[in-house]
């Protein structure tokens, strides 16, 4: 929470202006949640809706720490 978001593509891996409260963290993860329905618990959750794949690590004293991958639907 309140870190500045990063973005990475061809250009590299750039920090954004964006930064998250925990709430809005927590909503994220219970968008992907609700969506899939997989339930989000302490450890990993990893969940994919469309091109979207969120993986995570939630622990109650590191915090949650977060990855969105847009993958290519390419075949």
């Amino acid at each position: 929470p309140n870190e500045s978001v990063f973005v990475s593509g061809i250009m590299g891996r750039k920090p954004t202006a964006i930064k998250l409260s925990k709430e809005e963290i927590q909503g994220i993860l219970e968008r992907f949640s609700s969506a899939t329905k997989i339930t989000i618990a302490e450890g990993l959750f990893k969940a994919a809706i469309g091109t979207l794949v969120l993986s995570a690590v939630i622990s109650e004293i590191a915090g949650i720490k977060f990855v969105i991958r847009k993958i290519s639907r390419e075949i």
